[in-house]
């Protein structure tokens, strides 16, 4: 591949912003598989619910891994 390739060119943002708690840098296992779960849930909230799949059911949970940016 080209140079151009590795080079990131495209910024897609949508939604309200989030990020994961700092203690959580080096997550394993159990935390990580939360970690994924929840950011899947913030992912999910934002489509109409017939298109929320799995994730559907837990949109409304609290979040324990994630904060809020904005």
């Amino acid at each position: 591949l080209s140079k151009r390739w590795w080079q990131g060119g495209a910024v897609v943002t949508f939604g309200k912003p989030f990020r994961y708690r700092e203690d959580l840098k080096r997550a394993r296992g159990d935390q990580l598989r939360l970690m994924t779960d929840e950011a899947m849930q913030v992912l999910a909230s934002m489509l109409p619910e017939e298109q929320q799949g799995y994730y559907k059911e837990f949109s409304t949970e609290p979040h324990t891994t994630i904060l809020d940016i904005a």
